[in-house]
This record gives C-alpha cells, structure tokens and sequence, in this order.
C-alpha cells in the first residue's frame, strides 16, 4: 500500500507540459522510505547520483540507476526497474518520462 501512495504522489505533479530549462535536470526517487538525489543530463540520457550510498556514479540511463538504487538499498528484490518512471524531476515533481524526447 505504502508503494501505492508514494507512486501516486510521485505522478501527481503540477498539470504543465513545460520541461525543465537547462542542460542539467535536477531529480529524485524515493525507494523503500529514502529520497535519493541525481542529476539527469538530456543530451546523453545518462543520470549521476549525487547522495545517498551510491552518490558521484554515473550510469548510462535512468534505469541504470534505478537497478542500482534497488540493488543497494534492497539486495533481497529483482532490481528491474524502469528509471523513467522511477525518477522524479525535483522541479515539477513530474515523473521523468514527462520530459523524456525520443528523437
């Protein structure tokens, strides 16, 4: 239930369509009770985190980071996970997809 209610208030951002300016998004995730902070960078998709046990990695994806975000907090759970819905732009409060460009 608890995972439920964080996801909920993760998506539950601000109704804009408006990304963050900037080459450097600020962003967060809350697993198992504990916010980790990261940087996103657009032009290579790839995600530093900056607090926490795993801060100053960099990985090539959001969903690089998340796995690894699971693997340390909970070792015990299939880290699989979708960064872009894992992530949450700190701005906004928008899940990561919001400003994801496929192009």
């Amino acid at each position: 239930m608890r995972r439920l209610i964080v996801h909920f208030w993760q998506a539950a951002g601000p109704a804009t369509d408006d990304a963050p300016t900037g080459e450097v998004v600020a962003v967060y995730a809350i697993y198992e009770g504990q916010r980790i902070e990261g940087r996103y960078f657009p032009p290579t998709r790839h995600l530093e985190i900056t607090s926490g046990a795993l801060a100053g990695r960099s990985y090539k994806s959001p969903s690089g980071a998340a796995i690894a975000v699971v693997q340390s907090v909970n070792p015990k759970v299939r880290p699989n996970r979708n960064g872009w819905s894992f992530w949450t732009v700190t701005e906004t409060r928008m899940l990561l997809q919001s400003i994801r460009g496929d192009g």
